[in-house]
């Protein structure tokens, strides 16, 4: 019998994260004779939850730990985040 298994993370604060990670990752803009795609990333410390269901069984399992962040250049001066890693 096939048994599905969803899993889903949610982080305290995300907006916050998200704001603050964006900011870490800032630096003195670089010109380019070409377009270029610009990275940067940056670690942060993070809490949240990981909610497991089964069933219709519910698992919530609080958590703390390194995550590695990913943004990339959108304008001339800001980032947006589009990538996470928990490094834990």
């Amino acid at each position: 019998m096939k048994q599905t298994l969803q899993i889903r993370v949610d982080f305290d604060k995300p907006a916050l994260l998200q704001d603050v990670v964006e900011k870490l990752v800032s630096k003195p803009n670089t010109a380019f004779s070409l377009p270029a795609l610009e990275t940067a990333s940056t670690e942060a410390y993070v809490f949240g939850t990981i909610s497991m269901e089964e069933e219709g069984e519910t698992l919530n399992i609080p958590f703390d730990g390194s995550f590695l962040f990913t943004c990339i250049r959108i304008t001339e001066s800001d980032f947006e985040l589009t990538w996470s890693c928990s490094l834990s």
